[in-house]
């Protein structure tokens, strides 16, 4: 089993086979849980702020699908209504699909 030692300042180096157990490189970020007798450590990865192009392309498609659907639908409406009804519907969206997914692009830890 691996081991390292906790410096002054509480840095500690991990282990090169955790490292690679956990896909660990520099700059990534990991997890703590603190549990009774010891600490879980997870490797997260963070979303991207970038978009991929494969998600930019199916955004726009949706956008179209979206427009070809909602034509002449808002025509008597005002800016003000139609935007208070999309912000209604996306909280609406995000209040039913919450708790339903997990953290986007999470690495899963390895097994001990």
């Amino acid at each position: 089993m691996p081991w390292a030692r906790v410096l002054r300042s509480g840095q500690v180096t991990l282990p090169k086979e955790v490292r690679q157990r956990l896909n660990l490189k520099e700059g990534d970020i990991v997890d703590f849980e603190i549990k009774e007798g010891g600490v879980i450590l997870r490797a997260k990865e963070l979303v991207s702020k970038q978009p991929a192009p494969e998600g930019l392309e199916a955004f726009g498609r949706a956008m179209d699908q979206l427009q070809a659907a909602a034509a002449g639908k808002f025509d008597d409406m005002t800016e003000e209504e139609v935007l208070a009804f999309v912000n209604a519907a996306v909280k609406e969206a995000r209040r039913k699909g919450a708790g339903k997914t997990k953290p986007a692009r999470v690495k899963a830890a390895a097994k001990a």
